[in-house]
């Protein structure tokens, strides 16, 4: 009686499970569509995918990507944007940039998985690369993203160069975001580049190889 009532304990968390996840969204792909095209078809409520009248269009749709990645073929990274205004200015637009990875679940089926927001510092964050490299001890990539802000203030003119790491995810693994880490990103974050006062300074990461060949210097 006792192995029954395990029996139908197991029976119970499974269905559970599986409905949790079915009740999930699910985003479908057109046989032959093209990634940029399934990026731009499922636009998340609020944010809109760049066009000609949004800053850095051409590098964005660039930097939707199709991948084999943690073991899944068919993987597509993808960027938004999201308009805003300010509650005390109405007549200026600021936007944040969205990223997702979008993960098969099935034919021509796929999981939206949050990748991070990166807000609006003085300006739109502009995505300058999207790139995998081992950032810990597994043998498994970690995905990174590179971005950078404008600073144009009095006397200092210039950009802020950021870089961020994310953890790998397995395919039992559904999570709402990718895990954000923390201490090896700050590390290869290149900081402000351009000219402040009477100073000026270089970032020492402004490229994915520059990050690429840092983190292999740490023995990444």
């Amino acid at each position: 009686m006792a192995f029954m009532y395990k029996i139908i304990a197991l029976f119970f968390v499974v269905t559970l499970f599986d409905c949790s996840y079915c009740l999930s969204q699910v985003f479908h792909r057109a046989p032959g569509q093209t990634a940029v095209d399934f990026v731009r078809n499922n636009v998340p409520p609020g944010l809109a995918f760049t066009n000609d009248t949004l800053p850095y269009a051409d590098v964005m749709e660039q930097q939707v990507i199709e991948t084999q990645v943690w073991g899944q073929e068919r993987c597509i990274i993808g960027f938004y944007i999201r308009p805003y205004h300010l509650p005390n200015n109405m007549e200026e637009l600021e936007l944040d940039l969205i990223g997702y990875l979008y993960r098969p679940i099935g034919n021509y089926s796929y999981e939206r998985i949050l990748i991070d927001t990166f807000e609006n510092e003085g300006g739109c964050a502009e995505l300058l690369s999207v790139f995998f490299v081992n950032a810990d001890k597994d043998t498994t990539r970690e995905v990174g993203v590179l971005v950078k802000w404008p600073v144009r203030h009095y006397q200092i003119n210039g950009d802020i160069y950021e870089t961020r790491i994310y953890d790998d995810i397995s395919s039992l693994q559904h999570p709402v975001r990718l895990k954000y880490m923390e201490n090896v990103s700050k590390k290869v974050s290149g900081g402000f580049d351009g000219d402040n006062e009477e100073t000026h300074r270089v970032s020492r990461f402004k490229t994915a190889r520059e990050v690429k060949a840092a983190l292999k210097q740490m023995g990444y």
